[in-house]
């Protein structure tokens, strides 16, 4: 019985063509593969070009960054500390354009719009003794100090420079070690408190008293390189 529903079954697969073209679902399932294996190809190569463009942009990013830090590496400590001053100078300079601005729109903030005159006056306050803190150290490193120089003129450049060296030692660095011991207490307990402005309450008063600090620490930062600067040699 069985193996006559075989013979039948198997009759009937033969007169509609199933069953003989194995070798056809087989060449189709080959032909579905490979459409399958190049999609993937081409998605993998798609992939590979995006990849190798984020990579060129992110070198193109961090390759002056080690370029940078290769030659601080190569550098000096004088040469490291040198550069690190000038960097904060060239960015505090840009402080004058918001610390105008600032100043200029606290008349028509006052009288006009009747509102935030006070802020734009604390937030200027707090721009002014940052650009102030630094600006010491500016003028010591452009030599635009007022300085009685009747005599000290027609010294030679490298006595010139010694006495540069002397007063650096003498003067601006104990003066700056004191502000930094002397302020130590006030400072600190205001950065702890963030301390407010007294008239108007608002935020950011402590920044004032830490450009104390950045002033003090700046001109040692100076000292140090205009001390360890060779001496100039006197022209023949």
């Amino acid at each position: 019985m069985l193996a006559q529903c075989g013979c039948e079954r198997h009759r009937h697969n033969r007169k509609f063509g199933i069953g003989g073209n194995s070798s056809y679902l087989a060449s189709f399932g080959q032909g579905c593969m490979l459409v399958e294996g190049n999609r993937l190809s081409s998605e993998l190569m798609s992939n590979r070009k995006i990849s190798g463009a984020i990579l060129a942009s992110c070198w193109t990013v961090v390759n002056p960054i080690l370029l940078a830090m290769k030659v601080l590496i190569d550098m000096g400590w004088r040469e490291r500390l040198d550069w690190a001053v000038a960097g904060i100078i060239e960015g505090a300079q840009w402080l004058a354009l918001p610390l105008i601005l600032l100043l200029f729109l606290q008349w028509p903030l006052r009288d006009f719009f009747k509102s935030y005159s006070r802020e734009a006056n604390d937030l200027a306050q707090i721009l002014f003794a940052l650009f102030v803190a630094v600006s010491i150290t500016a003028a010591t490193r452009a030599g635009t100090h007022l300085a009685a120089d009747s005599m000290a003129r027609r010294y030679s450049p490298r006595l010139r420079h010694i006495l540069m060296k002397v007063g650096t030692l003498v003067g601006l660095v104990p003066w700056a070690l004191f502000i930094l011991i002397s302020s130590y207490p006030t400072v600190v307990s205001s950065l702890r408190s963030h301390e407010a402005f007294p008239d108007t309450a608002n935020p950011g008063y402590f920044v004032i008293k830490l450009a104390l600090w950045i002033m003090a620490v700046t001109i040692l930062m100076q000292a140090l390189v205009d001390l360890a600067r060779p001496l100039p040699q006197d022209s023949a």
